[in-house]
């Protein structure tokens, strides 16, 4: 889901998308994607979000993964006004974000539920700016095989696997 943003946002004009993550294989994908890669291995993601807006902050942040640490971090690196959605599923309740930053910085906090209506105005944004999406397809595998790709840990750094399905490429 992470990689469609990065292509959606910079097809529709977004002037600098950032990806925030620790996997390099998903990072080097984003950032041949046009992205603006953060590994947060190395730094910290709002620390260096800021540095990069002079303290401003993100006006758009999309939080993907659902992962109890990154709520905070989509709300502290959003800037005064911003919109904060959130399209990942939550395993956790969010009991340790602090509810007086989102009020202070007057931020719109939106849920994404994505429907199947929904691909129609994406495919179109697709058709026409026609963006390479070759570096989300790190593997392939054949039909035969496919089950074994849906086990992460037997391909613990790809992005996404693309399937044959016949014997023909």
């Amino acid at each position: 889901i992470g990689m469609a943003a990065v292509v959606l946002a910079k097809c529709l004009g977004a002037k600098t998308v950032w990806m925030i993550g620790r996997n390099e294989s998903k990072l080097s994908a984003a950032r041949d994607l046009g992205a603006e890669i953060i590994n947060i291995k190395e730094c910290d993601a709002v620390e260096a979000v800021m540095a990069a807006t002079d303290g401003h902050g993100a006006d758009f942040v999309l939080e993907c993964s659902g992962a109890r640490e990154t709520f905070k971090q989509a709300i502290d690196l959003a800037a005064f006004r911003a919109v904060v959605a959130l399209i990942g599923f939550y395993e956790h309740k969010e009991n340790d974000v602090n509810v007086d930053t989102m009020v202070a910085k007057a931020l719109t906090l939106i849920g994404v539920m994505g429907e199947m209506g929904n691909m129609a105005g994406a495919l179109r944004i697709l058709a026409e700016h026609k963006p390479n999406m070759l570096p989300i397809i790190t593997d392939e595998l054949d039909f035969d095989d496919c089950i074994v790709g849906f086990t992460r840990k037997n391909y613990p750094d790809a992005v996404k696997i693309a399937v044959k399905i016949g014997g023909e490429n």
